[in-house]
């Protein structure tokens, strides 16, 4: 029988490799960790989104005798020109932006999913419809935000009116996904109307 002798090159291999066996499960769990934390940032930073966004509807039901009329998808024929009005339809246009260009950076960098950035799409779309928004984006609003902001609403501004809002609502979707290079904007709108158009099938069934 072959003697074995325990000597302080082995005890010195044996404590690395106990070493490394205690090191990979620690960085492992560092790593799940830093991950974890990762997440929590970003819920917590789309939360804070979240109640910015509540606060700006809070803003706009406090306002609803004045924006209303901006957020018309034509000029009222009989419109006054009123600069308070004027001023405070345009902060809330400016508020609106801030939002949405923030939703942007952040699906850009994970921090929001893409079926909830499909859903922000659709506010885009919504703002997009308003006259006064249309009216003032090129000169007062647009060089305030980033390319990307930027590059989703000049092309339909420029082209919107509200006579085919539907045609246009499907242009926009289409623009976005291109713009952002996201799939899901696209899917998502064409889930949306296989839903809407499966929920009138079934209400016209009931109905006969």
């Amino acid at each position: 029988m072959t003697s074995f002798e325990i000597t302080p090159d082995i005890v010195s291999a044996a404590a690395d490799a106990a070493g490394i066996f205690l090191i990979v499960p620690a960085a492992i769990w560092a790593l799940i960790q830093w991950r974890h934390s990762l997440k929590l940032k970003g819920l917590d930073t789309y939360l804070a989104l979240e109640f910015q966004s509540i606060s700006l509807f809070q803003f706009e039901a406090e306002h609803a005798d004045v924006l209303s009329i901006y957020e018309q998808n034509s000029k009222p024929d009989d419109y006054v020109p009123n600069d308070a009005h004027e001023v405070l339809a345009t902060s809330f246009f400016f508020q609106t932006l801030n939002l949405f260009e923030l939703a942007g950076r952040f699906q850009r960098h994970g921090l929001m999913t893409d079926d909830i950035y499909c859903t922000w799409v659709a506010w885009f779309y919504e703002v997009l419809g308003y006259w006064y928004f249309r009216e003032i984006w090129e000169e007062e609003l647009r060089l305030h935000y980033k390319t990307e902001l930027q590059s989703i609403f000049n092309r339909p501004v420029k082209f919107y009116h509200d006579e085919y809002a539907d045609e246009h609502r499907d242009s926009f979707y289409k623009h976005v996904a291109q713009v952002t290079g996201s799939k899901a904007v696209l899917d998502h709108l064409t889930e949306t109307e296989s839903m809407h158009r499966e929920i009138e099938h079934r209400a016209g069934l009931e109905g006969g």
